[in-house]
């Protein structure tokens, strides 16, 4: 799971799967990762549609990167 933690206010991150409930940062949009198909090592790329309600303002977050098997 790919986690934006502190999006900035001016922004909507439109292809979430959900927002975190159970793990820091509480409230986030997050991305499910498939990780059953990463080999050791390996890379992943991530597809983040944001919409900024046309403010033309810079988007800013923390990335977090969970590895779970239970609720987010």
């Amino acid at each position: 799971m790919f986690s934006l933690g502190n999006l900035s206010p001016n922004a909507f991150l439109f292809n979430a799967d959900g927002a975190t409930d159970c793990n820091a940062p509480a409230g986030t949009p997050f991305v499910r990762i498939n990780t059953t198909s990463i080999p050791a090592f390996g890379t992943v790329r991530i597809g983040l549609e944001f919409d900024n309600n046309s403010s033309n303002t810079g988007i800013t977050y923390i990335p977090w990167v969970f590895n779970l098997d239970g609720p987010p």
